[in-house]
């Protein structure tokens, strides 16, 4: 669990649409994507790619890997196709994680 009870209602991430989340909404969301990494069949050590653009989701993906034990393996989202193919390559992760349309 990332936060107490007391703290749960603080706010932790100020988004750029004026939405605010809580400790709380980003424990929650977090532990919703390590269960949606282990229904994908991730196990503790293994490596997942991340090419997503910058945002609160980003955020708790990245916490999710460490909730599962997963190592996150961080791709910026300007890599072409060719760097993006190569990294994977040398990466070897179990999951990959994408922007839609990407």
């Amino acid at each position: 669990m990332l936060v107490t009870g007391q703290d749960g209602g603080r706010p932790c991430l100020l988004l750029d649409d004026g939405d605010v989340w809580t400790y709380a909404d980003l424990d929650r969301r977090s532990d919703e994507l390590a269960g949606a990494l282990r229904a994908c069949g991730v196990a503790a050590g293994d490596r997942v790619a991340v090419q997503v653009d910058k945002s609160a989701d980003a955020v708790a993906l990245y916490l999710a890997c460490l909730r599962s034990g997963a190592v996150h393996v961080p791709i910026n989202t300007a890599y072409t196709v060719a760097e993006v193919a190569g990294l994977v390559d040398d990466a070897r992760p179990s999951l990959f994680v994408g922007r839609p349309g990407a």
